[in-house]
């Protein structure tokens, strides 16, 4: 977390996942539901 400090590397970040690039996110995103959905049935 401490890259994310800036507001620079923030901002970079975001325009990066809005433009989606690369299936690492896409199975970040997938795993991520699966953990919230998971979490919230448990």
């Amino acid at each position: 977390m401490a890259g994310f400090s800036s507001k620079g590397q923030l901002q970079r970040h975001s325009s990066l996942v809005r433009q989606g690039a690369g299936g690492v996110r896409r199975r970040g995103q997938a795993a991520m539901r699966r953990r919230s959905s998971g979490c919230g049935r448990a």
